[in-house]
């Protein structure tokens, strides 16, 4: 996990001594840098699955 993720992790909501202008921006990254992060893990256990599910459905195609 990066350094932003686990600074960004829980700060959607909060920032308290910030005024409100501020609170809302690091909300606004905070929540946009989290949902790349989730985007890029997710396209990462996809690269990781096809190979294995493609070489299953090669595997159950021969067993035929």
């Amino acid at each position: 996990m990066s350094f932003q993720t686990q600074k960004c992790k829980g700060k959607e909501n909060e920032a308290p001594n910030r005024n409100s202008l501020d609170r809302e921006q690091t909300a606004e990254e905070c929540s946009t840098h989290l949902a790349k992060a989730r985007e890029h893990m997710r396209n990462k256990r996809r690269r990781v699955l096809e190979p294995i599910n493609q070489e299953n459905v090669n595997t159950v195609t021969e067993a035929e």
